[in-house]
């Protein structure tokens, strides 16, 4: 796709039910992928243009070079083109539109149509994914001449994981390729890459939304396992076309970082990699996607952190207690009451017990608020989860149930300003609240991989050999420990 970067590509353009009405336009693309389309033409021609609010799909046809059939989904206008009044015949004029996705190699009427059976995607973070080089090579010097002889042999192996089953017909595997020259006559320097990316193979066809919806799961699944957000660079749709043969479209999708893109970080950094999960790669990854419609609020709420790494402390540490909140509500599903009788009578009983003489609107506020009286507290999650993960767990929170007690404290200080008098405004600046916003960002973690079928010893060993982890057990924020122990006594 890097023909179509930071070009001006003109063409002819349609909307898929008025083939009639051709325009002319010239299309350009950033560096962020994101698209522009501008039309020129009468101010006859051009009044047949979709209005400002209508978001519709355009055909097209580049001739510049590129006889590339596109696709522009959801392209909103920008700007109008401009009328006379009076009108003047055949006055010259130009509309600008937006543009989002963008499917380049056929016409394609919607986002919502399945037509495409598999993917390679190519994601930010996967050369430190798939840590393994392909390369290898050796130098050879005799060391009897009288001037430096050198032979220098290099070899490149493509290699790919195997195809694992993640369910309903899903397929992924992670693929690394050759990039680089493939004839060396008369060059005296080049560059060789290994190219790393994701193949995605459906046993159905799927449509561009739903593609665009998987890859943000695995996307998620490698900010978790990188601790970095990890950003679409290129993706290609794969279309069965005869047996076992595929034809390839270009799928442009906007949002790219291209800064985060060549941003690599030390292994040092990085909560696992494909290499780390070793043999239990293909049940976790199965499980990470078979466990999304349990575990996708809380992986939004935390990976999102990691898209806005120059936000202020406390917004994360927030993010990272109501990810676990959520966790523990969706996948845990624990509840007071024993039996749904005794739920159903006892709210039954106090929504009868409202006064009559409050407001409407305040008694319905109750009334909605009586259906969550038997879930357990964010207390009583934290500590449930913690009491899940001991080993994982306690070296983080030394103090047990004083911590979880910090942490709820923390979380209703920060949500609500509310009256603890250990905690000030002078905590929001302090390293304390650093130091819980890391152990939480462990906390969470820690779940997440609990989540999807990790045993506490398994978690462990994997958080053993992260320096982070090891680094942050050996912080306690006692000074606030300590001041809530006096609150508690005191009260």
């Amino acid at each position: 796709m890097d023909n179509f970067r930071s070009k001006s590509m003109d063409g002819e353009w349609w909307l898929p039910d008025a083939p009639q009405h051709r325009y002319r336009a010239t299309l350009k693309i950033d560096d962020r992928h994101h698209g522009e389309l501008v039309f020129r033409g009468t101010e006859e021609h051009l009044s047949s243009l979709p209005h400002a609010w209508q978001r519709q799909t355009f055909y097209g046809v580049l001739d510049n070079g590129y006889d590339y059939e596109v696709s522009l989904f959801n392209v909103g206008m920008k700007k109008g083109p401009s009328s006379t009044f009076p009108k003047q015949p055949g006055r010259e004029t130009t509309a600008e539109f937006f543009t989002n996705n963008i499917l380049v190699g056929g016409h394609i009427s919607d986002e919502d149509q399945p037509f495409l059976h598999g993917a390679l995607v190519l994601l930010t973070g996967l050369d430190e994914w798939c840590d393994k080089s392909g390369f290898s090579g050796s130098v050879k010097r005799d060391p009897s001449e009288d001037i430096a002889t050198e032979t220098v042999e290099i070899a490149f192996k493509a290699s790919s994981t195997p195809h694992y089953d993640v369910g309903d017909g899903r397929l992924i595997r992670f693929l690394s390729e050759y990039r680089g020259p493939l004839m060396f006559d008369y060059r005296q320097s080049f560059e060789l890459r290994q190219r790393n990316s994701v193949n995605l193979t459906f046993a159905k066809a799927i449509s561009v939304k739903d593609l665009l919806a998987e890859i943000s799961i695995w996307q998620s699944f490698v900010t978790l396992g990188l601790r970095n957000a990890s950003y679409i660079e290129e993706v290609t749709v794969l279309v069965h076309t005869h047996g076992e043969n595929f034809t390839r479209f270009g799928l442009i999708v906007p949002g790219r970082n291209p800064d985060a893109s060549r941003k690599r970080r030390g292994a040092r950094e990085h909560f696992f990699n494909y290499s780390k999960l070793g043999d239990d790669a293909g049940h976790l990854l199965k499980a990470w996607r078979t466990g999304q419609e349990k575990i996708e609020i809380a992986v939004l709420l935390f990976t999102s952190n990691a898209y806005q790494d120059a936000g202020y402390i406390h917004i994360h540490l927030l993010s990272y207690l109501q990810a676990l909140e959520i966790l523990h509500r969706e996948t845990l599903k624990s509840d007071r009451f024993q039996t749904a009788d005794s739920r159903r009578q006892t709210i039954s009983a106090l929504r009868a017990a409202i006064p009559s003489d409050l407001g409407d609107e305040l008694r319905k506020e109750i009334y909605g608020q009586l259906a969550f009286v038997g879930s357990l507290t964010l207390l009583d999650r934290l500590k449930h989860l913690l009491s899940l993960y001991p080993k994982s767990l306690r070296p983080l929170f030394a103090r047990g149930d004083m911590d979880m007690m910090l942490l709820k404290n923390v979380r209703n200080f920060l949500t609500h300003y509310s009256g603890q008098k250990a905690l000030t405004k002078d905590f929001l600046w302090s390293r304390d609240i650093a130091v819980l916003k890391e152990k939480a960002r462990l906390f969470v973690e820690t779940c997440l991989l609990g989540a999807i079928g990790m045993s506490d010893d398994q978690i462990h060993s994997l958080m053993d050999q992260f320096e982070a982890y090891r680094d942050w057990r050996m912080e306690t924020s006692m000074e606030f420990i300590n001041a809530m122990l006096k609150e508690e006594s005191s009260d």
